[in-house]
This record gives structure tokens, sequence and C-alpha cells, in this order.
């Protein structure tokens, strides 16, 4: 057939004409493999480190809840002292008192004093530096295979780093002026 070309699809195909078929044949099983990799992603997740980095938020109704910080302190081998719970407590409620408080994790980061809260200041910054999800990771190897194709095989690394990080975030790339500045663009 190497000489013909076709311009039907060939070969045997079956009809669903009835939704139940079609819900065993296809849905089903696609529906236990999403639940089966969700379970196989998710499952080492500790709920007690979730909770954790939860009761790092000045939003959370758990805010700075010493049982919660110290599964978190625990899991990352922080000693985690009662005191600095305590007087961080007060200290930010009187930082409320005034007027001024903490909206998000990184401000309550940023008003603890290494000297005063070292333990509770690297618990807080294990819990901003924990990747929430890995969304953008995947989204980094899907826009790396869009990108290195066999065409594009002889790109060189500085090249592709750029594509993709323009590829990644095309979101940010479309809000630019690339007429403001001529610095940006490489000779």
């Amino acid at each position: 057939m190497d000489d013909f070309v076709l311009e039907t699809t060939a070969g045997a195909r079956t009809e669903l004409n009835n939704s139940d078929p079609m819900k065993r044949e296809l849905l089903f099983p696609c529906v236990d493999r999403m639940v089966g990799e969700l379970e196989q992603r998710f499952c080492s997740v500790d709920a007690g480190l979730l909770r954790g980095i939860q009761a790092c938020s000045p939003k959370s109704e758990n805010f700075l809840s010493e049982s919660h910080l110290n599964e978190l302190a625990k899991h990352y081998s922080i000693d985690l002292k009662t005191e600095e719970v305590l007087v961080a407590r007060n200290f930010l409620a009187r930082k409320t008192e005034a007027g001024c408080s903490p909206k998000d994790m990184l401000t309550v980061h940023n008003l603890l004093d290494s000297d005063m809260f070292p333990s509770l200041k690297a618990t807080i910054q294990v819990s901003l530096t924990v990747p929430v999800s890995s969304c953008s990771c995947e989204r980094s190897f899907s826009a790396l295979r869009r990108l290195h194709s066999r065409l594009r095989q002889t790109m060189g690394q500085k090249r592709l780093h750029s594509l993709a990080v323009m590829s990644v975030e095309k979101e940010a790339l479309q809000h630019l002026n690339h007429n403001s500045d001529r610095r940006l663009c490489h000779p």
C-alpha cells in the first residue's frame, strides 16, 4: 500500500450506539485511571503537614496553633520552642491592635526577628517554600516537549531556556510593552 493514498479510514471499527457500552468502555476506565493517579500522587501527603502550613497563615482560624506548628516543625527537624510561639502570638496581637495586622505568611515572616524567634521563623520559612502543587513543574515539562521537537534539535541551551521561559510565562509576557525598553532584546 506504499503507492496508494488513502482518503478514508481503514480497519474495523465498533459503533457505540448505546450509552451503557460507551460508559463501560470509555468513561469508567478513564475515571478509574484518574482516581488511581490521584491516589498515587497524593496518598503520601500527611494532613498534619498541611495543617502546619495552614497554621502559619494569619488568615487561618488555627493561626500559630502550637500543635499544628509542631507537626510541621517535627517533620523538618526544627526544634520549635513553645515560648517563641506564645511571645509571637502576643507580639502579633499587639500589631493587630495597633492596626498593622499581617495579611499573609510573608508579612508574618518579615515581622518576626531572627534572634527572638529563630525556630518559629524557620518553620514559617519552610511553609513558604513548600510547593503547593506540581502544576508549574508539569507545565514546564509540557512546554519543553512542545519546544524541543525533532526540527529544533540543533537549538542551543540558552535559546531553549529563553523559549521555555517565554512559553511558561506567556501570561506575564503578554502584558509587557515591547517598545518601551530595547535593552531586553538580545542582538
